[in-house]
C-alpha cells in the first residue's frame, strides 16, 4: 500500500483541493458572468465586457492552485495520480488516465496568446505555456525572461483582462475538475481513513 510519505502527500493534496474549493476567488468565480464581448457602439463608445476578477483574490487563489501544478510540489496533481495508479485500486487507472488526458488536451489548446521574437517569428502559446509565464514570470518567481514574455502577451490589458480573453480559466477549471474528482476518489476508497 502507500508509504507514510505518500499518505502525507495524498492527505495534503486533499486539503489543498478543499482549500481551493472554499477560497474567495472560486466562490465568487461561480457567481460571475463569463460573457466576453468587445466592440464599438453606434455612438462610438468602446464596449468591453469580460469577467473582472479581483486581482488580489486571483493571486491568493494561485498560491493554492500552484500546489497542484508545479512539478516539485508534493501535492502536484500528476504526481498524486501516479501514486494512485501504481498503488491504488487498479480499477481506477482508466479514470485517472482520462483525467490526465483531459488536462493534456486542454493544456495544449491555444486561445490567442502569441509571442513574437526579435526576428519577428510568432510563437503560439498553449495554456500550459501561458500558465508557466503567469506562475513563474509574475506571481511566484521573477524569471526575467518569462516576466518579459508575459508582459508581451498581456500588453496593456493587465493580467485580469488577459486571463479572461485568453480563456486561461477554462484550463484552470479543467485542472480543478480533475483534481476534485481525484480527491473524491481518494475519499471514496477510504485511503485516508
Amino acid at each position: 500500500m502507500f508509504t507514510s510519505d505518500e499518505f502525507k502527500r495524498i492527505g495534503a493534496f486533499c486539503e489543498t483541493c478543499e482549500s481551493i474549493a472554499g477560497c474567495r476567488f472560486m466562490t465568487e468565480f461561480s457567481k460571475q458572468s463569463h460573457h466576453i464581448c468587445v466592440g464599438t457602439l453606434p455612438d462610438g463608445r468602446v464596449m468591453d465586457e469580460y469577467p473582472r476578477h479581483d486581482i488580489e483574490d486571483f493571486r491568493a487563489f494561485l498560491t493554492l492552485y500552484r500546489k497542484l501544478r508545479l512539478g516539485k510540489e508534493p501535492t502536484n496533481l500528476f504526481r498524486i495520480m501516479d501514486i494512485l495508479k501504481r498503488k491504488g485500486d487498479p480499477t481506477d487507472r482508466a479514470k485517472l488516465s482520462h483525467f490526465k488526458d483531459e488536462i493534456d488536451v486542454e493544456g495544449k489548446s491555444w486561445w490567442g496568446a502569441t509571442l513574437i521574437d526579435q526576428a519577428g517569428v510568432r510563437t503560439l502559446l498553449s495554456q500550459v505555456s501561458l500558465e508557466d509565464l503567469i506562475l513563474n514570470g509574475d506571481v511566484f518567481h521573477t524569471d526575467f525572461e518569462k516576466r518579459d514574455a508575459l508582459k508581451q502577451v498581456i500588453g496593456k490589458a493587465g493580467i485580469s483582462k488577459a486571463v479572461a480573453f485568453l480563456n486561461y480559466m477554462r484550463f484552470v477549471r479543467t485542472v480543478l475538475y480533475c483534481a476534485q474528482n481525484t480527491a473524491e476518489l481518494i475519499h471514496h476508497r477510504g485511503y485516508l481513513a
